[in-house]
């Protein structure tokens, strides 16, 4: 929504592991933005890699083999961004003038990213809380419950 809402009309959408849940998940609010906007999802503008670095720099070279009009990623790790940045640099594009991007996770190094880094950030503390609890309660009842937590948009220079 937030790249929707400052004009981005070509978004990348690079996910982690295609059949892992969250990701899954935040494929389906990338879907869901842009449908609300009255856009249809273009299939050349989502891929999926691991969540590292030289994946980011892998798949926002494929989006831009694709797709060389792109004006906006949404990563789903800002290690991912990390790579990302660094292959629209080596392309002679700049961030967020020709490419906004957006991570995800706040960690400590989109602060430290050149741009800094628009991420979602997540309540870390509490991810981890929860999950402790919901081990617990496994090894007790063999029961695990699914919990979506809320996240936030933290803007930086990168959008």
């Amino acid at each position: 929504e937030h790249l929707l809402q400052i004009g981005r009309h070509t978004i990348g959408f690079i996910g982690g592991p295609a059949d892992e849940y969250e990701v899954q998940q935040r494929y389906d609010g990338y879907a869901a933005a842009l449908q609300e906007s009255g856009k249809t999802v273009d299939p050349n503008l989502v891929t999926y890699g691991d969540w590292s670095s030289e994946a980011g720099a892998q798949k926002t070279q494929q989006l831009l083999d694709k797709v060389p009009d792109l004006d906006a990623v949404f990563a789903n790790s800002d290690l991912m961004v990390v790579g990302s940045l660094n292959t629209l640099r080596k392309q002679g594009l700049k961030v967020p003038q020709d490419v906004a991007v957006v991570g995800y996770d706040d960690l400590s190094i989109s602060k430290a990213t050149n741009p800094s880094l628009t991420t979602i950030s997540q309540n870390i503390p509490m991810v981890g809380k929860l999950l402790a609890h919901n081990l617990i309660q496994n090894i007790e009842t063999g029961q695990v419950i699914n919990v979506t937590l809320p996240v936030k948009l933290v803007i930086r220079e990168s959008t």
